[in-house]
């Protein structure tokens, strides 16, 4: 048994007051037919005054009903003792360095798991988030395996701190692609640099198919937000798509939006997700081609909006799979950990305390009962007068 609110024992202290009741009672005495007294002595009458407690049944009935009280106030919980349940989760990175028949390796004491979760992400970092939403609403001896080549930047001890303290963590490397990286858009060169990978930023080789519709006349302007969307974009592997976007004073924009149809492909969803929603109204298709409404006219903004979309708008693999270093394995088996039983609080329990009130609320019937059937009795025995 398990007190939640062991404060509330001290009401047990309110137990004083049936007794307090009993002593402090007022006994009422009762005439009582006598022969004559004539030939007694008369002698003065003295008032003795007694106090004994009454009714000793009853003052246990009252004692215990407050005492129940009490235990129910403190949140009394019985603890499943039954063994916690084993779930396995295993994290796979299906981005592009990662070989591909990492999905079919075996996750490591499944045999024994009550629950075996897979969840095959690009993005170590989500899948682990969503493993640790999942894992706090189903607490036990709990493991999570990730598979990947572990490239750097990928993972770190403060993504893993996401998960519940008692999870076991296991890291499972599989191999790389060897393949040559695509081009980087933006790159003009890079080195390794112990343990870090620098790159030196300079012009695409291709320019990107990016157009920008302004005011009539505004051409200077449209090249502007261009050059300053292009400049500051974060890398991006690959040539981009094209696109156009399209600004609010733009005389252009009645006729696109008219002949435009609804977005019709996911990676113009993704499109639409990377930018901040209040910078851009709608993303259309017109004669096939991607077409982004923005919300305003200012330059800044349409080039912050721009260089938002432009990550979302490469065919190549997010750049972070190009790094070249991997984690150490000694790192690795640093950031590893044996699961743990989950906490007390967290042990599946069923709370007692609506027994202790339904027995509380049976002893106040008894009591009553008890009041009620015995006051012609303390009658009889009352002092005579």
């Amino acid at each position: 048994m398990i007190w939640t609110n062991p404060l509330a024992w001290l009401g047990l202290a309110a137990i004083a007051v049936p007794l307090l009741v009993h002593l402090l009672s007022r006994q009422t005495s009762r005439a009582v037919p006598f022969p004559t007294l004539r030939f007694l002595r008369a002698t003065p009458v003295v008032n003795l005054r007694r106090r004994r407690v009454s009714d000793i049944p009853l003052l246990l009935v009252r004692a215990a009903i407050v005492a129940l009280a009490v235990a129910a106030l403190a949140q009394p919980h019985l603890t499943i003792s039954s063994a916690p349940d084993a779930n396995h989760i295993a994290i796979i990175d299906t981005s592009a360095s990662v070989a591909r028949n990492s999905s079919r390796l075996i996750f490591p004491g499944s045999e024994t798991a009550t629950r075996m979760i897979t969840i095959e992400r690009k993005d170590l970092r989500g899948a682990l988030a969503e493993a640790a939403t999942w894992l706090r609403a189903h607490p036990g001896r709990n493991t999570v395996l990730v598979v990947s080549d572990f490239r750097r930047g990928t993972l770190d001890a403060a993504r893993f701190a996401t998960l519940p303290a008692e999870t076991g963590i296991s890291l499972l490397r599989v191999p790389t692609l060897t393949e040559p990286p695509a081009r980087i858009s933006g790159v003009s060169s890079w080195s390794i640099e112990g343990l870090r990978t620098r790159a030196t930023w300079g012009g695409a080789e291709d320019a990107p198919d990016i157009e920008v519709a302004a005011r009539a006349g505004d051409a200077a302007i449209a090249a502007a937000i261009k050059a300053a969307a292009l400049a500051t974009a974060p890398a991006a592997t690959g040539q981009l798509r094209p696109v156009t976007f399209v600004m609010p004073a733009s005389p252009q924009r009645a006729t696109l939006l008219a002949s435009s149809s609804p977005a019709n492909e996911p990676w113009m969803f993704a499109l639409f997700a990377a930018m901040d929603a209040r910078r851009v109204e709608s993303v259309r298709v017109v004669d096939g081609r991607a077409t982004v409404f923005l919300e305003s006219d200012d330059p800044a903004t349409a080039a912050a909006a721009i260089g938002e979309a432009i990550p979302a708008l490469a065919l190549g693999p997010p750049v972070q799979e190009l790094e070249p270093m991997m984690i150490p394995d000694e790192e690795l088996r640093r950031l590893e950990r044996a699961p743990q039983p989950p906490s007390v609080a967290e042990r599946p329990s069923v709370w007692m305390g609506r027994w202790f009130w339904i027995t509380a609320l049976l002893l106040l019937a008894v009591e009553g009962l008890m009041r009620r059937t015995r006051a012609p009795a303390s009658e009889a025995h009352a002092h005579a007068a």
